[in-house]
């Protein structure tokens, strides 16, 4: 999962990780248009890469989804787009305010924090 510049880490996680198709999934949180779209496009032909693109500012201060997702809640969005997502290894990255909406997410979903990697930046 990343935000705004904290995709970076994640295009190299998704080009050199060893998974199969459908396997990994991004969920990319952008303002205007998403850094890596043909490389990530690349990666959903050639490896199988799952993406879902989250348009827009954060809606709330508490929340990590963009606004042009609409009022379905965090938790209910992401088990319904990840369903194992508390058996998965999570990466996250993007500014800390975001990652810590993410681990609350995770948390809730039944992520343990063991599972969740982030890195945060600022900007």
């Amino acid at each position: 999962m990343g935000a705004g510049v904290g995709v970076t880490p994640l295009r190299a996680l998704a080009e050199g990780l060893d998974y199969s198709p459908g396997e990994a999934v991004l969920l990319l949180r952008y303002t205007e248009r998403p850094l890596f779209v043909d490389e990530f496009h690349a990666l959903a032909r050639e490896r199988g890469l799952q993406i879902l693109w989250l348009p827009g500012p954060r809606r709330r201060a508490d929340s990590w989804l963009g606004a042009g997702i609409g009022d379905i809640d965090d938790l209910i969005a992401l088990t319904d787009w990840v369903p194992d997502i508390a058996d998965r290894d999570i990466y996250v990255c993007g500014p800390k305010p975001w990652t810590d909406a993410v681990r609350r997410t995770t948390r809730a979903a039944g992520a343990p924090d063991a599972q969740l990697h982030t890195e945060n930046f600022r900007w």
